[in-house]
């Protein structure tokens, strides 16, 4: 786990791993809060770190390994293992509070709001109570006002409303990324390498920007996006080759090209100008 300042240095870093563990790559998930940064990844572990110098607080192994986003709610935060349990965690120590059966783990979480998270599908909510867990109807991709924006395998991107069902549009864009939805656009990337930005209202194609145009084409086919983020008219996007790539968003030109690792990168969060 890296911390970077908003000029793109390194404030501190810090691998928890043993020499094991590392060579299975693990796929980390970030979750961040005023206290410190949250982390599970595929190999059950999930540990929290202190934000200030990156040393580990607590760290704890779950019995399935996670296989999704997580969210924090008061001093607990939610994770779907590989068994599709929702399991509820206390963030002082780490220890399991309750869980849920039956999440679909391909849907992320999303806090709906200071005392419920909520999934596409299945439609559940989750009181920030752990002894009070209960399914009610709410949905979740990308929310922006009464509209639900997102992709699936058929490479097609839809707008749908979240009162409804109806369809408002559906545009001809393979990812699998969540959108980031900024004023009336959106912001996306697709699984062929291309940034794109998007008309919200109708679904036009703004502007594309080719991004692994910076790579030898030879090894352009092997590589995928592992997600990205927005901040300052910039996209920070990581790629499962270790780099960080920082992208004007006016132009959609490239400012900076970062090797980071040798393994994949997690999605990038950035937190009161510091990005993780």
């Amino acid at each position: 786990v890296i911390k970077y300042d908003n000029s793109q240095k390194i404030i501190w870093k810090n691998n928890v791993y043993t020499k094991k563990e590392k060579k299975l790559s693990p796929n980390l998930t970030l979750s961040l809060t005023d206290k410190g940064v949250l982390v599970t990844d595929d190999l059950a572990n999930y540990y929290f770190l202190n934000q200030d110098n990156g040393e580990l607080i607590w760290k704890n192994k779950s019995i399935y390994p996670f296989n999704s986003e997580t969210k924090i709610i008061e001093n607990k935060f939610f994770a779907i293992d590989y068994k599709n349990i929702i399991r509820c965690f206390s963030l002082i120590d780490g220890k399991e509070l309750s869980s849920l059966f039956e999440a679909n783990s391909s849907i992320p979480l999303k806090k709906e709001n200071e005392n419920s998270i909520s999934y596409l599908t299945p439609k559940i909510s989750i009181r920030a109570n752990p002894g009070d867990m209960k399914n009610h109807t709410n949905t979740d991709r990308t929310i922006n006002n009464d509209n639900i924006f997102f992709s699936n395998n058929n490479s097609e991107f839809y707008s749908v409303n979240s009162k409804n069902g109806i369809t408002n549009w559906i545009a001809d864009i393979n990812s699998n990324v969540k959108p980031i939805i900024i004023n009336d656009f959106i912001i996306t990337v697709t699984n062929d390498g291309y940034l794109v930005v998007m008309n919200k209202k109708d679904g036009n194609i703004i502007r594309t920007n080719y991004l692994l145009s910076t790579f030898k084409e030879k090894k352009r086919k092997k590589i995928n996006v592992s997600g990205f983020t927005v901040g300052n008219l910039k996209a920070y996007i990581t790629f499962n080759n270790g780099f960080l790539m920082v992208v004007d968003l006016k132009n959609g030109n490239t400012i900076n090209l970062i090797k980071i690792a040798r393994s994949p990168l997690s999605k990038p969060i950035i937190y009161k100008d510091n990005l993780y």
